[in-house]
């Protein structure tokens, strides 16, 4: 673990009293949970993701996000014990053993469950922070997706704390800033799809969220659809696959919700993809469905009863 993490670990168990080096049988805790307070449940966790043992390390990572998810005052009243789990999520996201990792994921996803508007901008800061290797960065996206799809009727609420942020993350994949032209061509790519599936994610979960950027959703997509470099052969995919989500996400409300110079633009860029894109026939098949649901959808409302 991370100096710094482990030193505020300690300084946590040290300020309760607990005996940081007092060695622990980790296969009897959990039988030990039950007789336990949520301190004691909260001490024994930090001291597990100390643990050389992988198991026991994301043992200890499941039970912050379990008693995260459970609104423990323990955790979420404690500052001290807050910003452990925080460091414990963040320091574990950047491990090299899957089972960690995707465990960490999960744990910063629930920090975000549980107090969205405080933690959905920690998740996009660290998102976007550049110190971060790709790898730990698309870790934390993931995470900011799993809230984002689970945040149903709220996401409206929390999505001008994510949405400006990854459009200008898209954007990057069509700039002629000299400062984004330094950076790997494959980051910004790589960065930028993305950030695409994490608002095509948002799309199926709420798209009317969405709703007020439209405008500059349109421009940046369009953007996107017309790179012809071949290295933005699955950021073409990802752009079309947005689109076919924001469709089915408005369902039959498209036309009523969405401006009708926005939907002919859509509707211009599918068809221009799914005529002409053969460098690949799967962002062709998915460009000629979003067509065929926009054209049915446009009819549907036409020829309302």
């Amino acid at each position: 673990m991370a100096t710094a993490v482990q030193m505020q670990v300690t300084i946590v168990l040290a300020l309760q009293g607990e005996d940081v080096s007092e060695a622990r049988d980790p296969l009897s805790e959990t039988a030990k949970e039950t007789a336990g307070t949520d301190v004691s449940r909260f001490n024994a966790a930090l001291r597990d993701v100390q643990d050389d043992l992988v198991p026991v390390q994301a043992h200890g990572i499941i039970e912050l996000r379990n008693m995260v998810l459970a609104k423990s005052r323990a955790v979420l009243e404690s500052s001290e014990r807050l910003d452990a789990t925080i460091g414990v999520f963040v320091d574990k996201v950047k491990s090299a053993d899957s089972f960690v990792y995707l465990n960490a994921v999960r744990g910063l996803s629930a920090l975000a469950d549980a107090h969205g508007r405080r933690f959905i901008p920690r998740l996009v800061e660290m998102y976007q922070n550049t110190d971060f290797q790709l790898d730990e960065q698309l870790r934390v996206g993931e995470a900011l997706m799993q809230s984002i799809q689970r945040a149903g009727e709220m996401l409206p609420e929390y999505a001008p704390l994510f949405v400006p942020q990854l459009l200008a993350i898209v954007q990057t994949a069509n700039t002629e800033d000299e400062q984004q032209k330094a950076m790997e061509e494959e980051v910004v790519v790589v960065r930028a799809h993305s950030a695409l599936s994490i608002l095509a994610a948002a799309a199926q979960t709420s798209a009317l969220a969405l709703n007020r950027w439209m405008d500059l959703i349109a421009a940046t997509v369009d953007g996107i659809l017309l790179l012809v470099e071949s290295s933005a052969v699955e950021l073409r995919r990802a752009a079309v696959v947005f689109w076919v989500s924001l469709l089915r996400g408005f369902g039959s409300r498209l036309v009523e919700l969405v401006d009708m110079g926005i939907l002919r633009q859509m509707h211009r860029s599918l068809r221009r993809i799914s005529d002409s894109d053969a460098e690949d026939e799967l962002t062709q098949m998915h460009a000629q469905v979003g067509v065929e649901e926009l054209d049915d959808a446009v009819k549907a409302h036409l020829f309302l009863p």
